[in-house]
């Protein structure tokens, strides 16, 4: 289950933790997410893997991913962690991400994973200067198991329901982003991409309630939401301290945002037409707030909403 160890959370958090100075120049970095796997973290720049963090015995170890070194550094550190290595590593991270910067504009791009991070941001963190100002928060990013994948999972946390006492409880969001029309359908015909309908039928497979997914999904959201919150990763919430025990997964909302489609190409049209219906999963699509990142209740459509508010940029004839 994606969740930390007691011990990990420990050495991130308190005065004396290892991993402390490491924790407090992410959370000085708004450029980076950290994001909790099966008792290891990812830390993105840029969509990439900037650094895996991983127990090895009693300490932990750091792997930088060597396919992004453009200008060569004479030597990483040690990736087994004291901490006189914790601070060479705090050190070269800036060189580190400059190699992503040039990998990302000289060798492969990856604009899918850039905005998916942006989207993250502006959902977690930017709302810091207005108490609760977004309704939806991105709980994980690049969500994989044997049973699906989505690009990221997020909470829908109505802002009149800020007590949680009662009944109430956040929604959980299934969230795929789509970066330009060859994504939209399927790139030249090939499953480099997997299309909106293929997506709808693995949606609908991953969510029947004949499986257990949505429970196991539910309490690693469950379990992420509060040790990042524990951490402060959720700029987005620090004035928020109500808890939340529990999802509701009736019948989730399966979201569309579909970034950089050309209003000229009928290729989003032509899918629309032919969508299957979903029965375990709400079918929704997200659209902008004014040219911003940031997902909103009020800017999330069923698909009749969406076709009939926005038909000419789904295709402008």
């Amino acid at each position: 289950m994606r969740q930390l160890s007691e011990k990990f959370i420990d050495d991130l958090k308190s005065h004396t933790g290892i991993l402390k100075p490491l924790m407090q120049f992410i959370l000085n970095d708004d450029s980076l997410e950290f994001m909790i796997r099966d008792n290891y973290v990812n830390i993105y720049y840029r969509g990439g893997n900037l650094l895996k963090i991983e127990p090895s015995n009693d300490t932990y170890k750091f792997t930088f991913d060597t396919n992004y070194l453009i200008y060569k550094i004479e030597e990483l550190p040690n990736p087994i962690i004291d901490g006189d290595i914790l601070k060479q590593w705090i050190e070269i991270l800036p060189y580190l991400k400059q190699n992503i910067d040039i990998y990302r504009t000289t060798k492969k791009s990856n604009l899918e994973r850039e905005y998916q991070q942006l989207v993250v941001k502006e959902c977690n963190e930017l709302n810091k200067s207005i108490s609760n100002g977004s309704e939806i928060f991105i709980i994980d990013i690049e969500y994989a198991n044997d049973n699906g994948r989505f690009d990221m999972i997020g909470i829908e946390w109505d802002r009149n329901q800020a007590s949680l006492q009662g009944k109430y409880k956040p929604k959980l969001l299934l969230i795929e982003m789509k970066f330009g029309d060859d994504a939209i359908e399927g790139k030249d015909g090939n499953k480099k991409y997997a299309d909106i309908k293929q997506h709808i039928i693995d949606v609908e497979k991953f969510t029947n309630p004949e499986n257990n997914n949505l429970e196991i999904l539910k309490k690693e959201t469950l379990s992420i939401l509060k040790q990042k919150r524990d951490l402060g990763l959720f700029r987005g919430m620090q004035h928020n301290k109500n808890e939340v025990i529990d999802l509701d997964i009736n019948k989730p909302d399966f979201v569309l945002l579909l970034a950089a489609h050309n209003p000229r190409s009928i290729k989003l049209s032509n899918v629309l037409k032919n969508l299957p219906d979903m029965k375990h999963a709400n079918l929704k699509f997200s659209v902008a707030n004014f040219m911003g990142y940031g997902l909103y209740t009020d800017c999330i459509y069923s698909l009749d909403e969406f076709q009939e508010i926005f038909s000419k940029q789904i295709y402008s004839k």
